[in-house]
């Protein structure tokens, strides 16, 4: 393969089939804690929280390096810059980030609609326990109201999730990239 041709080969279809799957796996995860009860906001402290997210961050991982990897071996001939990989990586996030968005909001709309109201009385109970006032709470109630909207949520979780996606991509670019030795 040449270096225009290698250059043209398309790494889309490629992130896009593992951000597939990784979202996939990532709402099979969701809706088993959910039926578990372990999505309860109230629940999330401590090993359970720690838990989720590694098990998050392997599955982004796994996906993200994945989609590296295949990419350059199947279609680069074994060979990759960073920026390259990074691209892939980039992709694969998106589509884990759309989604997550569109998880979330079935999630949040008709799966467990209860789940708005849990994190409005966790945030409520937090600020009791900080020793606010009663106007306060009231006028940061208020706030909150419009960051607890199931859009607000789905937005929020979807941009989270591409901004660690895309940390993960950084870190795996670089052990995924493999420079070609020039031969003379």
């Amino acid at each position: 393969m040449n270096e225009t041709t290698r250059l043209a080969a398309s790494y889309k279809p490629i992130a896009l089939h593992y951000g597939l799957i990784g979202g996939a796996i990532l709402v099979i995860i969701g809706l088993i804690s959910y039926l578990l009860g372990l999505s309860d906001p109230l629940k999330q402290e401590g090993a359970v929280k720690w838990i989720n997210n590694l098990i998050t961050i392997a599955v982004i991982g796994w996906a993200v390096f994945t989609a590296m990897k295949t990419y350059r071996d199947q279609e680069l001939n074994g060979h990759m810059s960073y920026g390259r990989g990074l691209a892939v990586g980039s992709f694969v996030s998106l589509i884990l980030a759309v989604i997550t968005i569109v998880w979330s909001l079935l999630f949040f709309i008709a799966i467990a609609p209860e789940t708005v109201n849990q994190v409005r009385e966790m945030a409520i109970i937090k600020m009791e326990q900080q020793g606010l006032s009663d106007s306060q709470i009231e006028q940061q109630a208020k706030m909150m109201d419009i960051f607890t909207s199931p859009t607000a949520m789905a937005i929020i979780a979807g941009v989270s999730t591409f901004a660690l996606s895309f940390v993960v991509s950084l870190i795996l670019a670089g052990i995924a990239k493999k420079d070609q030795i020039e031969t003379q």
